[in-house]
């Protein structure tokens, strides 16, 4: 991970609520951290490279990275791609009442990141 990137996932996390969160750069370099012992590195490492495959895929042609989230039983999880094709996953409690505001905010703030700043 570089270390702006590093830089922004330690100033923003973790959130109330957060499980586990993991980066996955466009050259397949993984960075994850798991609050919970449901959510281990190598799992976490397993979703990304399966987003990224997708987020590529969806983003072709696409002036708007895409972002996602998928609702399971045990947790909730968001996804956001910067404009270098970088990807951000946060992972959780699927409860409601979860800080909304702050996610939507952290993933608009990723997805905004400078170039130079992710490469």
């Amino acid at each position: 991970m570089t270390e702006q990137l590093n830089q922004f996932v330690n100033q923003r996390l973790p959130l109330p609520g957060l499980l586990a969160w993991g980066t996955q750069l466009p050259d397949g370099q993984i960075a994850s951290h798991g609050y919970n012992d449901r959510f281990r590195g190598s799992q976490i490492s397993e979703f990304l490279r399966s987003i990224g495959t997708m987020t590529q895929a969806l983003s072709q042609g696409q002036s708007e990275p895409p972002r996602f989230c998928w609702k399971f039983q045990l947790a909730r999880v968001y996804v956001a791609t910067a404009r270098d094709g970088t990807n951000l996953a946060l992972f959780f409690r699927n409860e409601e009442k979860l800080m909304a505001e702050a996610i939507a905010s952290l993933l608009s703030d990723f997805e905004q990141l400078p170039l130079d700043t992710l490469a």
